[in-house]
């Protein structure tokens, strides 16, 4: 048996007057329902917006909600009482009705003929009478205009609310009346505005000390006076603004409060200070990504900053009342831009990119696998939607979000584009990457906001992580050879030699030829390959947390230290650091032993590569807890396999990497749990570029055991050779790896 057609009903009236009274409304609302019982349709929802203007679409949000319903497939049927209830726009009209006809809905009009969107003879006649509600609307427009000039001409004021120093009389046609306590302010404001020696807050900072106030009892504030000392209505002038740069002045009705002479001084005042202004202005500070740059962990919007120590983007969630390990730290914007401009200048399509496009777009089998998979997976989003409207993602509504956005960038992704219109885009992108050398700040910031929606940043490394460009762009970046698209239609950096790593400010280390050693984090970090204190007499972070230890402690300094094989121990020059005692924690009993030590005995705890691999982190944060004193410090570092997008297991073994992230913590996660034990927490973050032999990589896919089938393997293997590159007669593929390291503070 099939369903009733849904239908939604949407009533409209235009002023707070018909509003109050519900006449329009209630009748509207009746007849729309016997309308739709005669035709044995369902009403599933009514929409009622009492007191809404239908110029335009703005500000309507039951309309907002009804096209919301529509687009997830809800209505098949809007009803309204007559057409000029939805608008009186025609673009706004015809928006809404090829809204509607993309999502297989239909419009009734109770009072007027129903459309069907399918019908070239029904659009036409829709066209026509949406334009009709348009010229109704002009011609309503221009009447009002006429009248509003009229009063003008006649001296009259053109709102029945009186400006501040004057009262209306309650007749609309009868000039206003001066308020004297009101008028003083006003004239006070003026003298001494005009002697050039005040500035706007210094004016209302006297009137407010001498008792004047605004007409609701509240202080006068600099821009309320700013208002007034413009306005000419006070020099007993009427105004009529047709348009906001053009305005007509007549003779007013009104007493004036202020002279001519007195507004004109004022007015030059204003220009006086305004330039004088300008010219001790600070330079213009340019911020390549500004408006579309946002934090890779909590996804919020970066603030561009400038200080007197230069520009930053920084992370403000704190500020607006959110939580984010990024919070109040800033990245300086010359070493993410410099990013930036690393990719443009990259930005050189292949030779054969044409012909790669052309297969893609012009096959006739290729476009309706594409039309296929989108309506999967439109259909994937409609089901996960009703899932969630029916409580089957209750307290798991982090994992619906991430599933859902997921849905949403793939089909962003899905070349819907035509060829044209991509090879206009590779002729912008060719351009870009000739001239961005050459060009201004201001040039290249309108290049990066031409083809780039969003950039995520990591202000804490800094490093940008991830940038989506606009669709056209797509599949241009798909071409790249050292881009990496990490999720649909997003892309991240991947070095593809040493030169490029630290162009893009990466740290290189040396290549991984053999699996032989201990794995510090296995298969992530084989060892620690850079040893930061070779060549010095102390670890210099070891030091620096010495150095904040002794300002607050007198007597010795206990150090914990976990020994890890491959990981280079802490240097301690004893010469300057007697009264330090290093107590060494070997072995898989490290934890029993630092508890043994005793309740807050420790103030250093240096324990690397702990966390990821504890079976229960929470027991391990907590019992490190206790045996560090207040103030003490514990030195983590740790790999970030979440944030490893360009390791080599994440990009050709996706689904071992997925069970890596699962089972280890990510930034935000070790953050809250630091924090948690009251850890003042500031974890920065390291990407490392790291060449892998292909030997190694196979010797650690044995390794993995049932974790990894054998045909798995062996199309990885096809796939990593496919990408491996040459050099010295090996095979090697370009790999990174995200460390993560903090000194935490307790306490």
């Amino acid at each position: 048996m099939s369903r009733k057609p849904r239908a939604a009903l949407y009533a409209r009236v235009s002023t707070d007057m018909q509003a109050e009274k519900g006449k329009s409304i209630k009748a509207q609302v009746a007849e729309m329902h016997e309308y739709v019982e005669q035709r044995g349709w369902e009403v599933v929802a009514e929409y009622v917006e009492a007191g809404r203007s239908a110029k335009t679409r703005k500000k309507r949000p039951e309309l907002d909600k009804m096209m919301a319903a529509v687009r997830e497939g809800e209505i098949d049927i809007v009803v309204v009482h007559e057409l000029s209830r939805i608008s009186r726009s025609i673009y706004d009209t015809l928006d809404l009705f090829q809204e509607l006809g993309e999502h297989n809905a239909t419009f009734v009009s109770v009072k007027e003929k129903e459309f069907d969107f399918t019908d070239p003879a029904q659009k036409m006649f829709l066209t026509i009478l949406a334009a009709l509600n348009q010229y109704y609307l002009e011609i309503l427009k221009l009447h009002t205009s006429k009248g509003k000039r009229e009063r003008a001409r006649e001296g009259l004021y053109n709102s029945s609310v009186a400006p501040y120093g004057y009262r209306n009389t309650g007749d609309r046609n009868t000039p206003f009346e001066i308020v004297p306590r009101e008028a003083e302010a006003v004239r006070l404001a003026a003298e001494l505005y005009s002697t050039r020696k005040y500035s706007l807050q210094e004016v209302a900072d006297v009137l407010n000390e001498r008792g004047y106030r605004k007409r609701n009892g509240r202080i006068i504030t600099a821009e309320a006076l700013r208002d007034i000392l413009h306005n000419r209505f006070y020099t007993g002038k009427a105004i009529y603004r047709p348009g906001t740069d053009k305005e007509e002045i007549f003779e007013g009705k009104h007493e004036p409060i202020l002279s001519e002479e007195t507004f004109e001084a004022v007015q030059e005042a204003f220009k006086v200070r305004t330039d004088g202004a300008r010219a001790y202005q600070k330079p213009f500070r340019v911020y390549l990504l500004s408006a579309i740059s946002e934090c890779d962990l909590c996804g919020r919007a970066l603030r561009a900053q400038g200080t007197n120590a230069g520009r930053y983007y920084r992370e403000s969630s704190g500020k607006r009342g959110y939580l984010c390990a990024n919070n109040g730290i800033g990245a300086k914007a010359d070493l993410v831009e410099r990013q930036i401009g690393e990719v443009y200048r990259r930005l050189e399509l292949p030779e054969d990119w044409k012909e790669d496009l052309e297969k893609m777009v012009s096959s006739e089998e290729e476009q309706l696998r594409l039309e296929q998979k989108r309506e999967r997976m439109e259909a994937e989003r409609r089901r996960l939607l009703m899932l969630y409207r029916k409580g089957y993602y209750e307290g798991a509504e982090e994992e619906f979000e991430e599933e859902f956005q997921a849905i949403k960038e793939e089909l962003a992704a899905l070349p819907t584009i035509s060829p044209e219109v991509i090879e206009e885009a590779a002729e912008g992108l060719s351009r870009m990457r000739e001239v961005w050398d050459e060009a201004t700040m201001e040039e290249k910031r309108d290049m990066v906001r031409m083809s780039l929606e969003r950039v995520q940043v990591d202000v804490s490394e800094p490093r940008i992580t991830g940038f989506r460009p606009y669709p056209p762009f797509i599949p241009l970046f798909r071409e790249m050879e050292f881009l990496h698209e990490r999720s649909a239609g997003f892309f991240s950096v991947i070095p593809t030699s040493e030169e490029e790593a630290e162009a893009f400010l990466m740290e290189v280390w040396p290549a991984l030829k053999v699996a032989g050693g201990e794995w510090l984090w296995h298969p992530y970090v084989r060892r620690w390959e850079v040893d930061p204190a070779k060549g010095k007499r102390i670890t210099p972070r070891f030091s620096k947390v010495l150095k904040k230890i002794r300002r607050n402690v007198s007597a010795s300094i206990v150090v914990a230290e976990v020994e890890q094989e491959g990981y280079p121990p802490l240097k301690l020059d004893r010469r300057k650091w007697p009264e330090v005692r290093m107590e060494r924690l070997a072995g898989d009993g490290w934890l029993e032993k630092l508890s043994e030590m005793g309740e807050g005995s420790v103030h250093v705890v240096h324990a690397p590569f702990v966390l990821q691999g504890s079976k229960d982190p929470e027991a391990l944060v907590e019992a490190v807890t206790k045996a560090v004193k207040e103030n003490g410090v514990w030195m983590v570092t740790e790999p970030v396999i979440a944030r490893s997008y360009f390791h080599w297991i994440a990009r050709f073994f996706p689904e071992v990497w997925k069970e890596d992230v699962i089972r280890t913590l990510d930034v935000s996660e070790m953050a809250g749990l630091l924090a948690g034990h009251g850890w003042k927490v500031r974890l920065l973050r390291k990407t490392v570029y790291q060449e892998v032999e292909m030997g190694l990589v196979e010797e650690v896919l044995r390794g993995f055991g049932e974790r990894v089938s054998g045909e798995e393997i062996s199309e990885g293997l096809e796939k990593l050779k496919a990408r491996a590159r040459e050099r010295r007669g090996k095979l090697f593929i370009p790999s990174t790896v995200v460390m993560i390291r903090g000194d935490l503070v307790k306490g």
